[in-house]
């Protein structure tokens, strides 16, 4: 189970103005400041959002003994703001943004996120969302590579990184996260 960090922080700073507060965890995760906000107040509802199902039906299992005082929506948390008078008829009290991958996507997701492991090219956050690292490690020009890794990566050595891609998979697809780990490693 993955621990938040600042958990006490984040229980002091946002602890709830009044008894029936609503809280919105809007990257819900595993459910670790959810069920800390639970614990610690015993009468505020929690609304909690995720985009990542098989991590979702973590916190939902983690979370089954506040099932009255909480509800989940699976979704990105922009669009759950966007529609949000359609699917809450409350204001929240507060609202947490814990932006950011967690413990379970390194070790326990299978999707490519730990360049430690033999895992597919998946990482995404969402298995709706059309593209994956694999599409965009074989398919993507060498300055579109760049361009991913330079301006969202700020990596420093993108432009070589993005020519030796490219010039690998004229050989063979880079079909895992242990080809791509090993490709970088050789370049920096």
């Amino acid at each position: 189970i993955h621990t938040p960090v600042l958990l006490d922080e984040v229980l002091h700073y946002l602890k709830p103005v009044k008894p029936q507060s609503l809280l919105v965890d809007t990257t819900l995760g595993e459910g670790g400041y959810a069920c800390a906000f639970l614990d610690a107040f015993p009468h505020i509802k929690l609304i909690g959002i995720d985009i990542d199902s098989s991590i979702l039906s973590c916190a939902k299992h983690r979370l089954v003994a506040y099932n009255e005082r909480i509800r989940f929506f699976h979704m990105w948390f922009d669009e759950f703001f966007q529609h949000y008078s359609e699917l809450v008829s409350t204001y929240p009290d507060r609202i947490i943004f814990d932006l950011g991958i967690s413990r379970f996507h390194y070790e326990a997701s299978g999707r490519g996120f730990s360049f430690a492991k033999d895992e597919p090219l998946d990482m995404r956050l969402s298995g709706d969302l059309p593209l994956t690292a694999y599409d965009i490690v074989n398919t993507y020009s060498e300055e579109e590579l760049h361009t991913l890794f330079k301006q969202y990566g700020e990596e420093r050595f993108a432009r070589r990184i993005a020519r030796t891609i490219v010039k690998k998979r004229k050989k063979t697809l880079i079909e895992n996260a242990l080809m791509l780990s090993d490709i970088i490693a050789a370049v920096i």
